[in-house]
């Protein structure tokens, strides 16, 4: 059963400002604070859900100081097809993460020690071939294909997080 955009409204602007409302021990020039969540799921979890197309995930929330009033985020996955990592970023409007160049959205809610990522069902994130004359491999979209559209990402130091992701 497909879920309504609408059932997705949970996150508010409360919520959005616990996302990025604390500053990294490790913040750049500029970036009044950051946080970062990366969950890489083990083969058995792979199996257990064989329609995710991710094997890894990574969010960056930013605030810079220039800007306080607007979260900016980069989402990062590695598919279960390929070794690169894919990353674009985007802006957070109205509660939704959107995607800039390829498109797609999602929420972000606290939950637990780190955030519950949903994907939009109607518009998921789609990351790669940014664009026709784009060199990049071809897109893929983050999903559970259906079995479930919702991911955890524990939070991490911003100052831990592997180049690869960000």
């Amino acid at each position: 059963m497909k879920r309504s955009t609408a059932a997705l409204g949970w996150a508010s602007a409360a919520a959005l400002t616990l996302l990025a409302s604390r500053p990294s021990a490790q913040t750049a020039p500029g970036v009044l604070s950051e946080r970062c969540y990366l969950r890489e799921y083990s083969a058995a979890h792979l199996v257990a859900h064989p329609g995710q197309t991710v094997r890894a995930l990574a969010v960056q929330v930013v605030r810079m100081a220039d800007t306080p009033d607007v979260l900016e985020h980069t989402i990062a996955a590695q598919f279960i097809d390929a070794d690169a990592v894919f990353a674009h970023t985007g802006l957070v409007h109205h509660g939704w993460y959107g995607l800039e160049c390829d498109g797609g959205r999602y929420r972000a809610k606290p939950y637990r020690q780190g955030i519950l990522l949903t994907v939009d069902p109607d518009y998921p994130p789609t990351l790669g071939d940014c664009g026709a004359d784009s060199d990049e491999a071809p897109a893929r979209t983050i999903s559970g294909r259906g079995e479930d559209d919702r991911f955890y990402l524990p939070e991490i130091d911003c100052g831990t997080l592997p180049a690869k992701w960000r």
